[in-house]
């Protein structure tokens, strides 16, 4: 268990994936006449912040001090080597070059588009696991 501070911060944390998620949201949104014009660089870019913020908010809530990184993977063996079961959250390590990569680079056009349905839906798994650890 947390401490009021440490769940707190684990609140505020997860708030904060919501705003990404609920920006992942509006992008899929099937009456959004603009949901073509984010490109999957941006797309990509809020799913890994929402995922980012979600992993930290498990973290702060269990006590794990995590690094101030962008990398999924540290992040998940971090919550992996503090006990917790993370072997489904593997699948989120893709997002990790929507942190900073394609933030300044293009993406190559042989790159193959992200199946943003599928994003969404891991995001918003790990999201409420998330939520009802720290209820």
């Amino acid at each position: 268990m947390s401490s009021t501070s440490e769940h707190e911060h684990a609140r505020q944390l997860l708030g904060k994936a919501r705003e990404d998620l609920d920006a992942l949201k509006g992008m899929l949104a099937a009456n959004c006449a603009y949901s073509e014009a984010f490109s999957d660089g941006v797309f990509g870019f809020h799913a890994q912040q929402a995922a980012e913020k979600a992993l930290k908010a498990w973290m702060a809530y269990k006590g794990v001090t995590y690094k101030h990184t962008h990398d999924l993977m540290s992040l998940i063996d971090s919550l992996d080597g503090s006990g917790e079961e993370v072997a489904a959250l593997g699948e989120l390590v893709d997002l990790n070059s929507f942190a900073v990569q394609y933030r300044y680079e293009t993406a190559d056009e042989d790159d193959e588009p992200i199946n943003r349905r599928d994003v969404l839906d891991k995001i918003q798994r790990l999201f409420e696991r998330v939520e009802e650890i720290i209820k």
